[in-house]
This record gives structure tokens, C-alpha cells and sequence, in this order.
């Protein structure tokens, strides 16, 4: 009975060890997958908007601001309420899913159906291309679709501090320079995002001449 249990034991072993073994290849393989890490690092990023917003939460005073004009004072007020202090990382959560998840499986879908509704540079050399090349040339510039919804994450992490802080008197008035600063991130990110959409279609174009 000792040697059975003990086999028993040893095959349970083994066993674990070939379940981790192939487990933690899996996750190899998906961390070097970019299109795989990127929507989990949006995701994070979001996450982090929550902690943040739930930090600051037991020690909100019974207004809050909600709004603020173009020099940083806060023109516009509310009652402290989960649904008005809340709403900034709600509204992160839907672009997050929107950008990190939806848009890009929509336009892999939109691309492979060679839709019109598509709208992406050259559209007519890229409706010319085989589905394969379309769907490469659509996944290519996705990484500053995810850079986007990472910067925003940003902008609303940074709204939810700067918000809790004038609450409570400890600002008289939320810095500007960078929610601007931001804002010129994620138009350099729209710009990288046309260019990189506009060569990947160029590029297999090309590949298919040849």
C-alpha cells in the first residue's frame, strides 16, 4: 500500500509539474504576443484609475468638483455621491473596453470582410489586397490605438487626483500643464497611429507587386 501511495504521490507530481510546464508557456507565448499584452496593460491602467478613486473616497468633504474651466479652478460642484465620484473611472472602464477590446476586433472583422465601412488610408489598394494581407495591414498600427487608450487612462488617473485634492482645500486650483500635456501625447498618438495605418497598406501593396 506504501508503494502505491508513494507512485501516487510521484505521478501527482509530475502530472503538476506538466501542467505548469505548459501553463506558464502559454503565458510566454501571449506576453510576447503585443496584441495580447497591450489591451491587458489598458486594462491595468484602468484599474488603477478605480484605486485611486476608491483611495480618495472615505476622505471626500460633501462637495466635489466637476468641472473645471481652462486655468484649472473648478467652475462646476456636486454633492459627494458613489455615482458623480465614480463616474470618471466608469467612463475609463467603457473606453478601455471600447478601444482595448471592441474597436480592434471590429476593424480585424471589418478588414477580413473587405467592408467599406472600413475607413483606412489607400482604401483602394487596400481593398485589393488578399484577406491576409488586409488583416496584417489593419492589425499594424493597432499598438497606438491601445497607446491612446493608455493615454487617456492618464488623463482621468490625473483628473481624480487633482479633483480629490481641490475638495478637500488642498489645491485652490488643478494644474493645467498636464492634462495639456496629455492631450498632446494622444494627438501625437493619433498622428503615429495615421501614419503607421497609411505605410502598413503601403507596404503590402508593395509586397503583393512583387
Amino acid at each position: 500500500m506504501a508503494a502505491v501511495t508513494d507512485a501516487s504521490g510521484r505521478w501527482d507530481l509530475v502530472l503538476l509539474g506538466h501542467v505548469a510546464t505548459r501553463a506558464s508557456g502559454y503565458l510566454w507565448r501571449r506576453c510576447m504576443n503585443v496584441h495580447w499584452v497591450l489591451p491587458c496593460v489598458t486594462g491595468v491602467a484602468n484599474a488603477g484609475v478605480w484605486v485611486l478613486a476608491a483611495m480618495a473616497w472615505p476622505d471626500l468633504p460633501p462637495r466635489i468638483p466637476i468641472h473645471f474651466d481652462l486655468a484649472g479652478y473648478a467652475d462646476g460642484w456636486t454633492e459627494t455621491g458613489v455615482l458623480a465620484w465614480f463616474a470618471l473611472p466608469a467612463l475609463g472602464t467603457v473606453l478601455a473596453a471600447v478601444f482595448g477590446w471592441f474597436l480592434p476586433r471590429w476593424m480585424v472583422r471589418l478588414a477580413r470582410a473587405n467592408s467599406p465601412w472600413l475607413n483606412v488610408p489607400h482604401k483602394a489598394k487596400f481593398m485589393a489586397l488578399p484577406v491576409e494581407a488586409r488583416d496584417r495591414a489593419v492589425r499594424a498600427p493597432m499598438a497606438w490605438l491601445h497607446a491612446i487608450a493608455g493615454c487617456v487612462q492618464g488623463l482621468l488617473g490625473w483628473l481624480v487626483c487633482g479633483s480629490a485634492r481641490v475638495a478637500d482645500g488642498r489645491w485652490d486650483v488643478l494644474p493645467s500643464w498636464p492634462g495639456f500635456a496629455v492631450l498632446a501625447v494622444l494627438l501625437g498618438c493619433a498622428v503615429a497611429l495615421a501614419v503607421s495605418a497609411s505605410r502598413a497598406v503601403r507596404r503590402e501593396a508593395s509586397n503583393l507587386a512583387q
